[in-house]
């Protein structure tokens, strides 16, 4: 029940999917503000009962987590029950899991993009969902069926879902999530404490994932090791080549290279979201 797993159960109950939405954590204050939020309807003083007889079970805990609370829960799910979660990373989740879920039980890993720097339950807001994109990664003998019930269940919350193997979707995520969140705090660590005061909007914009929850990051760079670090050295690659244009005080070099960046965000991100290409 925090941010995700919040905001997850506030969309479902906004839009009617569930007789029952059931939440689980270990602080009952938490428990009590998601039912003041609408982010749940029934509270839950362990994992294991909100499973209980669950058609879908999401598990929205730090990657580190994932399996085992999966493993704890299927068990006590409907047969023919879901199992998700919620994870920046895939590839490690599905090799834990390979042949641990029970009969009848079956899990599928999937990675809503959606959140926010913010933490905990008392910020759950459904809007996060609608219009952003989900990944969803079945392995290679992942039930057709099941891959469809959890795609039309993400498509129910508002999102736009794609699919992929666990590994291409690390790959992915580490250049365009993983390393960028590092890039954001690797520029405040390299800005003398003496200089903050002076950062503006621009500043902030940067790095605000780097507000985001140590740990749960941490969490994910672990996992997520080798793809990491493979797109460090893409980035890292990046910063030599402007440092080289500057040195060399290749100013159309420089020009050129803020140009093609500029083009690639207005591309991704226009100021009319209608033009992003599909």
């Amino acid at each position: 029940m925090g941010l995700l797993g919040g905001t997850i159960g506030l969309a479902a109950k906004t839009r009617g999917l569930f007789r029952n939405v059931r939440g689980a954590t270990s602080r009952k204050s938490t428990l009590d503000i998601a039912l003041r939020v609408g982010a749940i309807d029934t509270p839950c003083p362990t994992p294991e009962e909100a499973a209980k007889g669950a058609d879908i079970v999401v598990v929205a805990t730090p990657v580190s987590s994932i399996p085992d609370m999966c493993i704890r829960c299927a068990p006590h799910a409907a047969p023919g029950a879901l199992i998700t979660d919620v994870g920046s990373v895939k590839g490690m989740i599905d090799a834990r899991l390979q042949g641990r879920m029970p009969e009848t039980r079956t899990f599928i890993g999937s990675h809503p993009l959606a959140g926010s720097e913010k933490r905990g339950v008392v910020y759950a807001n459904a809007g996060l969902l609608k219009g952003a994109t989900c990944i969803i990664t079945p392995g290679e003998d992942s039930n057709e069926e099941a891959v469809e019930t959890l795609s039309q269940f993400w498509q129910a919350l508002g999102m736009r879902v794609f699919s992929m193997p666990p590994n291409e979707h690390d790959t992915i995520l580490a250049s365009v999530s993983h390393v960028p969140h590092l890039a954001a705090s690797a520029v405040l660590a390299a800005i003398p404490d003496a200089a903050m005061p002076f950062g503006a909007s621009g500043l902030k914009d940067t790095t605000r994932v780097a507000a985001g929850d140590p740990q749960l990051w941490r969490d994910i760079v672990e996992a997520n090791q080798q793809e990491v670090l493979e797109a460090l050295e893409n980035l890292a690659a990046q910063i030599q080549v402007i440092r080289g244009r500057i040195l060399r005080a290749d100013w159309e070099g420089v020009h050129q290279f803020l140009t093609e960046a500029a083009e690639k965000r207005r591309k991704r991100y226009p100021e009319n979201p209608e033009e992003i290409a599909q």
